[in-house]
This record gives C-alpha cells, structure tokens and sequence, in this order.
C-alpha cells in the first residue's frame, strides 16, 4: 500500500506508468500491484484535481497535465537520487547478489573479485550460480550475467561483449553432450543427444576429459587447443552468443553498491 502522504512514491508511480505504458507493466517494475498503483494514482489526482492519465480497456496514456506533472517529477528524482549518491559515495557497503552461470564465475569473475575487494572492501558479493534464467526481483537478485538474445523484458542491460562457441572435442565421433533446457539459438538443437546437463561447466569437463563433445565457449578450452588436445570438430558450426549484465531499475536509482559493482563487471568482465 502506498501511504497517502507520501508524495515521492506517488510521484515515481506516475513516471513508472508512463515509462511502461499501463499500470501492469508498471507493477511489475515497481513491485507493487496494479490494483495499489491504480488507487494510489486515483487518489493523487483527486488531491490535485486533474486528471492525470486517460483509461482504456486497453491502454493507459498520460494527459497533458500528466506529461507536465511527470516531466518536473523526473527532475526532482534525480536531483534526489544524485543527492542521495553523492552523500554516499565515499561510503558504499552491503552485499550485493549476482545471478551468473559457474562458467563465467569460474574463468573470468572468480579471478577478479580479489581486485574488487581490495577497491571496496566493505562491498559483499554472493554468487548464485545457475545456467538458468529466473526473474530477477522472484529471486532477490540485484543483477545478472547472462548469454544470449534478451527477450524485450523492460530490463536494463550493459554488453559484456560476445563469446565464440565450437563444438568441440579430441576425436569425431564422441556422443554429444547438449543442454537440457532450451535456448534460443538452433545451432544448440542436436537430437537425441545422448547426454544433457543444465550446467555449462559439466559439458566442458566432459569435453575437456575427451568423454563427449559439445558446444562450448573457446576461452574455456583455449589451453586444449593450443597444446593439441581438443580440435574444433566442424569449423563451420561455430558460432557467437552475447553476453549482458542484466538488472532492474535505471542506474541513476540504483544502490550505489550495486552500481559500483556494474561499473566494474562492465570495465573488467567482458568476455570478448
């Protein structure tokens, strides 16, 4: 419930209707209900007497006095959030709550959060290690590494570059090792394959021990192939997949841990 008087929330309401363009996308970005935000706004234009948005079965759109209600609100959030930074920013702290897969945790954030600590040493980071895709705010996550095309979600996103994956191994002719759940690039569909995992560091182990062979990310068995050990098996099946740091809510609103944390991944972290 947002409390009558508080005119910040009501204020952010407003701009997160706008921003999404009904009052569900709204409640999905702000964590409350549409039914709350609806009578939130309901009872903020009784109190100005205006009407702020016009309704449809199908479409909320802001009035003109809407807009202007908005548009100065907008100068007043950040001008707060940058208040709120700058007092802040000499003491950042807490425990920030990465959503990654154990390939990326294991060959390239693992080998910098040693660097990270000796910058901000009041700053915790838990990883949550899974090659699954969950709802940020369902699994109380403050960001995410994750690979592939992003779906049109309303999530903000910073580019970690992409990776080259081969389909590799050390003869032809191994099983084939492939994914359990689906993802969105076909190239991934090999049927039946005899052996599937929902984790990407179990293929590279069993391609690295020459058990199988598999789709799997170049820099993960850079040293195998340099040395001989493992070969591409068909060149013309390689292909590449983006990698984004994934998060909710605009940076300027973000808690400063988390975005000195962005910050980092982002300068530090790129897989390519």
């Amino acid at each position: 419930m947002i409390a009558p008087n508080n005119r910040l929330a009501e204020l952010e309401l407003v701009i997160a209707v706008i921003d999404g363009g009904s009052f569900s996308e709204a409640a999905r970005s702000t964590g409350r209900t549409a039914s709350a935000i609806s009578k939130a706004i309901a009872r903020l234009e009784e109190r100005l007497g205006v009407v702020l948005f016009h309704r449809s079965t199908r479409h909320v759109t802001p009035t003109e006095a809407g807009e202007a209600f908005a548009g100065r609100g907008r100068t007043i959030v950040a001008e707060l959030s940058a208040l709120e930074r700058d007092m802040a920013k000499d003491r950042p702290e807490g425990l920030v709550r990465i959503a990654t897969s154990a390939v990326y945790a294991g060959h390239i954030l693992a080998p910098l959060l040693n660097r990270f600590h000796a910058e901000h040493p009041a700053i915790g980071i838990e990883l949550c290690l899974s090659d699954r895709v969950s709802p940020l705010a369902e699994a109380g996550i403050d960001l995410a590494i994750r690979a592939g095309p992003l779906p049109d979600s309303g999530l903000f996103t910073r580019s970690l570059g992409e990776i080259e994956l081969v389909n590799a191994g050390r003869t032809a002719g191994l099983p084939f090792f492939g994914l359990s759940y689906a993802r969105a690039d076909t190239k991934w569909h090999r049927r039946p394959p005899p052996f599937l995992a929902d984790d990407g560091a179990t293929i590279i182990a069993a391609v690295r021990a020459g058990s199988a062979q598999g789709f799997v990310p170049r820099f993960a068995i850079a040293d195998m192939l340099d040395s001989g050990h493992l070969r591409v098996l068909d060149p013309a099946q390689t292909f590449t997949e983006p990698f984004h740091i994934v998060y909710t809510g605009r940076a300027a609103n973000l808690p400063r841990r988390v975005e000195i944390l962005i910050d980092f991944i982002a300068r530090h972290g790129k897989v390519g």
